[in-house]
């Protein structure tokens, strides 16, 4: 069976899939309107290439078992593109490649123990082994990171969590192999998709956005229909499943103003319209520490900027008044993270425990709500 739930970890927004009957309510939830931006008929040249990064990933203490090279995860993979070829008239993942052609898939050793990750304070597995995975460099923008991960969440029936970019930012979707859903194989390329290739594919499509409150058959971010893809209910998948049935909710429905993941380019090849789903989570760039205040650009309205620690360390928000005083916004700890409100165009600070900077950033336009990820080197 399937069931995903929507919660919070560092005040972030996560789905979870699951195989028993469990909804988790979100403790924060933010209320954004969006309005969808122009078509258009192909990337521009500044934008970042979009493609999905496997990577397989052990904790600390856990066993390597080698799926990134004896080619399970890979054929895993394959089982599930065809799968989408199938439901799509010919379109694939846009995977990141070697230099050969084939798809790259990545190996990463966690810093922390499966124990550690499992039970972190406030927070779900999914977001640290993002984090880890961030920290080791896993962050190239555009990228999307498909985590699989030799562990189980704190919920044991986990099979996959996605931070859904609906309400929050992140640049993966994790598969928990070693959580209830272990009883399933990954399956060959020239098998058809079950268990585990479908399940790839539907967080693969809740980190695109499905499914948005806008759908008509949508609830909870999931489909009410029992084959479809998305599907989030009790009862298990009824075959064959299909992606978005009707196509009416999530996939090849056309309209603007709800997201249409068909139009997303991590597909390929690219439709007529090619636009990533429009989130309000900005990533800033931190510069070089400057311990100023900054030009206030706008009086009229706060900017929110969400700021992740991704050191073991905490750190410390600091703003310098215009007399050049230090004054503290509070303390991150370390894998954790807050949310921080002030002017547009304030600078803020990231100290590390020691006081020394890491790094500053400019608050962004009050109608956008930045991200900062904090790492230190």
């Amino acid at each position: 069976m399937q069931r995903d739930g929507l919660e919070t970890g560092s005040n972030l927004g996560v789905l979870r899939t699951t195989r028993i009957i469990r909804w988790l309510l979100a403790l924060l939830i933010l209320t954004v309107s969006l309005q969808a931006p122009a078509a258009s008929g192909a990337q521009t040249a500044d934008e970042p290439e979009y493609a999905v990064q496997l990577i397989y990933a052990i904790p600390k203490d856990g066993e390597d078992r080698g799926l990134d090279q004896d080619g399970a995860i890979l054929e895993s993979v394959e089982s599930a593109q065809r799968w989408l070829e199938e439901q799509t008239g010919g379109r694939r993942l846009n995977l990141v490649t070697e230099r050969r052609g084939q798809p790259s898939i990545e190996f990463l050793e966690l810093t922390r123990t499966e124990d550690e990750l499992m039970h972190w304070p406030e927070s779900s597995a999914s977001y640290q082994i993002e984090y880890e995975a961030r920290a080791a460099g896993f962050n190239t923008p555009g990228i999307l990171n498909a985590i699989y991960y030799e562990g189980a969440d704190a919920v044991d029936t986990t099979c996959g969590e996605t931070p859904w970019p609906v309400y929050s930012p992140g640049n993966s979707f994790t598969l928990f192999l070693q959580g209830g859903c272990s009883v399933f194989s990954l399956l060959g390329e020239d098998e058809e998709a079950g268990w585990w290739e479908l399940t790839f594919l539907h967080e693969f499509f809740h980190a695109l956005s499905a499914v948005e409150t806008c759908a008509p058959n949508g609830e909870d971010g999931h489909s009410l229909e029992t084959n479809d893809l998305m599907y989030g209910g009790s009862e298990p998948w009824e075959y064959p499943v299909l992606l978005d049935v009707d196509n009416d909710d999530y996939y090849g429905h056309g309209r603007n103003a709800c997201y249409d993941t068909e139009r997303s380019p991590y597909l390929v090849p690219h439709g007529e319209i090619v636009e990533p789903y429009p989130a309000p989570f900005i990533d800033l760039e931190i510069e070089a520490c400057t311990f100023e205040n900054g030009e206030i650009t706008d009086r009229d309205g706060l900017a929110e900027v969400w700021i992740v620690n991704l050191t073991p360390d905490p750190v410390e928000i600091v703003w310098f008044d215009d007399r050049g005083e230090p004054d503290s916004l509070g303390e991150i700890a370390g894998w954790d993270g807050g949310i921080f409100t002030s002017l547009p165009g304030d600078v803020l600070h990231v100290l590390d425990s020691d006081g020394g900077c890491l790094g500053s950033f400019v608050m962004p336009g009050f109608v956008e709500i930045g991200v900062v990820w904090a790492m230190s080197g």
